[in-house]
């Protein structure tokens, strides 16, 4: 993000707020224009050292935000990483198994669809299991 930042204070044409998401939040004087959301000029951007600095502190850590305080921190880990694998199991089917859009009607094709994809994803789960996950 510090080198999209540093690239986007030398050539500001290139992006824009879209573009410059994560980026910009290391600029300062930086502003969008609110109707095409280009940058606009005239400004003089510069790198927020002091923010990079900041943020740099805590590098290398995982901050978990939640209401569970009886849960220890192994346990709270735990949890997350489940959600995670959890996460990454809806991408896969919704990008690599394109279970969604669905265009079946009955109730009958419905639950053929989704049995057939989840198959699927068992079968690609099982495979990264037996590959040590190195495909």
């Amino acid at each position: 993000m510090v080198a999209r930042a540093k690239d986007l204070i030398s050539h500001p044409k290139k992006y824009d707020r879209v573009t410059s998401k994560g980026s910009s939040a290391y600029v300062l004087n930086i502003a969008f224009d609110k109707t095409i959301g280009e940058i606009v000029e005239g400004k003089e951007l510069e790198l927020d050292v002091a923010k990079i600095e900041e943020e740099a502190k805590y590098d290398g850590y995982n901050s978990i935000v939640t209401g569970e305080l009886q849960m220890s921190d192994e346990e709270m880990r735990e949890v997350y990483r489940g959600l995670v694998r959890i996460e990454d199991t809806f991408k896969v089917t919704k990008t690599h198994l394109r279970s969604r859009p669905v265009y079946v009607w009955t109730t009958e094709h419905i639950e053929a669809h989704f049995a057939t994809c989840f198959m699927a994803l068992m079968l690609v789960r099982l495979l990264e299991a037996k590959l040590d996950h190195e495909l």
